[in-house]
């Protein structure tokens, strides 16, 4: 058996389907593709310390301005 064959085993036809996919939160499409395969998902929101305290601090502005 050639290297590359090996490659393309290991790689393409012997690759096990996992346990649990984690993803993050804007790639929806994988939502889709674990319900298919019948695997659970879990959805991670990765978040900046800006975008967190934009999110903390929204209904403090909406009420100060409106």
């Amino acid at each position: 058996m050639t290297y590359t064959l090996q490659i393309e085993r290991s790689c393409f036809v012997y690759r096990p389907v996992g346990d649990l996919y984690p993803s993050d939160g804007c790639m929806s499409f994988t939502v889709e593709a674990a319900e298919e395969l019948g695997v659970p998902q879990v959805l991670f929101w990765t978040t900046s310390a800006c975008g967190f305290l934009g999110y903390t601090m929204y209904k403090d502005l909406v009420e100060e301005v409106g």
